[in-house]
């Protein structure tokens, strides 16, 4: 039997990954938040809705003297979670854009594609 896995520990490990393969890659925090000032709660949007936990800038070659960074963008799931209608949306819309996504379940995931398209 499987042992499922968090989604955090996923994560960490995508993130560990990246930093390993000196992969420039932010964590992209969004939701809506509470805070508390002087007595007074605040909410706030970060991000927008579905968008991706991950972005990463892996260099892939283009042709065969042109190598850039290429947007990727990692939904880090579970291994039972399931990508919501948001992040279907926000797919959509950065691949519409030419940017690359990827719904990962695990680091070793996003080592295969960094191979396939980046020849990490």
């Amino acid at each position: 039997m499987k042992i499922p896995r968090k989604e955090g520990d996923v994560q960490r490990s995508v993130i560990e990954l990246l930093k390993r393969l000196s992969v420039l890659a932010f964590r992209m925090n969004s939701g809506k938040f509470a805070l508390e000032h002087k007595g007074k709660q605040r909410f706030f949007r970060a991000g927008c809705p579905g968008m991706a936990d991950v972005l990463a800038f892996p260099w892939v070659k283009w042709s065969v003297d042109v190598k850039a960074p290429m947007p990727l963008w990692i939904e880090v799931k579970s291994s039972r979670g399931k990508q919501t209608e948001d992040q279907w949306l926000f797919q959509r819309l950065v691949e519409r854009d030419g940017h690359s996504y990827l719904l990962a379940r695990s680091a070793h995931e996003v080592y295969s594609w960094l191979k396939e398209h980046a020849g990490k």
